[in-house]
């Protein structure tokens, strides 16, 4: 496939673009003693781990040991005395977690592909200062 060949040859990761708001909210919930760690589900084709990794370094300031690389994200949870929450664009993914994480904040972050998409499990964020919104409530 034609995007597959992209992503091989190097670099598409790498020109993907922070969605706005993104790094500036990840810095204060730092600041407020938060751990971030992002759980992204690898491409299965070569270069895209490493290059997510990088990507997560160099653009959103997350150090490597705290990136998951997994399609099975409910796998992924906090200290049992942390509050957890997990932004996500794709709402079978809030499913999942939900169903071994009930007690976890989910947040859809809106996107065309999830825009037919509602629950009573999550709350939608069309931006990162909605997504600050919902975290300090």
């Amino acid at each position: 496939a034609p995007w597959k060949r992209r992503i091989e040859r190097g670099g598409w990761v790498h020109s993907l673009n922070v969605i706005d708001g993104a790094k500036e909210a990840l810095d204060e919930f730092r600041s407020k003693g938060m751990r971030i760690h992002p759980v992204t589900k690898p491409m299965l084709v070569d270069r895209w781990m490493f290059e997510r990794s990088l990507w997560l370094i160099e653009k959103l300031n997350v150090p490597f040991d705290d990136h998951h690389h997994t399609a099975s994200k409910f796998m992924v949870r906090g200290d049992a005395d942390e509050r957890v929450i997990l932004v996500e664009d794709n709402h079978k993914n809030l499913e999942a977690y939900h169903a071994h994480n009930p007690n976890a904040t989910l947040i859809l972050f809106d996107q065309p592909w999830n825009a037919i998409y509602d629950s009573k499990i999550w709350t939608r964020a069309k931006s990162w200062v909605d997504v600050k919104t919902i975290m300090n409530a």
